[in-house]
């Protein structure tokens, strides 16, 4: 189905048909200066443009394709894939011409560019937060991990398939001490943060 949406009557009514009749889990919608809209089976998502300055918005729509793709391939959820994809646009017209978005480019691209990152900071994490707020189901799991067993790993598995962002919220050394007593923890927390991000 090609054409284009003018109003959100027509974004439903078209979200409808296309993923009946494709049997679709996800369509993403690009609408041009508006953003985009990612519409899954149970919601539609709006995604406000990022661009600050647009020079050429040549190649635009290739660049949204390949990075919401490889996003995808790497089992990002089609949100957090949306939005690194909708990041990756706002710098490519930014350039001059037919232009490439690289990892650097996408570090510093503000807020969005957090979601490729796995330890932030609580300013960072606020930061996020405000910026998606009502847009993502947010699941949160809190505790020590100190030494790290297959009950930790399977309940954050769980945790990650409840939403769209998981957050880990890990104790400090002192709140471990005070926990589990003087001789804990045995992993400090920079290590237990690290081993956490390579596992989730």
């Amino acid at each position: 189905m090609v054409g284009i949406c003018k109003t959100e009557a027509d974004i439903e009514t078209r979200r409808r048909k296309l993923i009946d009749e494709m049997k679709l889990d996800a369509l993403l919608i690009m609408r041009s200066e508006k953003g985009m809209t990612l519409i899954e089976a149970e919601r539609v998502i709006n995604i406000p443009s990022r661009c600050l300055d647009v020079f050429d918005v040549t190649g635009a729509g290739d660049t949204v394709i390949a990075v919401f793709a490889a996003a995808c391939a790497a089992s990002q959820r089609h949100h957090a894939a949306a939005l690194l994809a909708n990041q990756a646009a706002g710098i490519v017209v930014g350039k001059l011409g037919t232009a490439t978005v690289s990892l650097d480019d996408q570090e510093k691209g503000g807020v969005n560019s957090i979601f490729g990152r796995k330890i932030i900071s609580e300013t960072d994490l606020l930061s996020v937060l405000k910026s998606l707020r009502g847009s993502n189901q947010v699941v949160m799991s809190n505790g020590c991990f100190d030494i790290l067993q297959p009950g930790h790993v399977a309940n954050l598995e769980q945790c990650k398939a409840l939403g769209d962002i998981l957050i880990i919220a890990i104790n400090n050394d002192a709140s471990v001490q005070r926990l589990k007593g003087m001789q804990r923890p045995i992993n400090p927390l920079n290590q237990r943060m690290q081993v956490l991000g390579r596992i989730i």
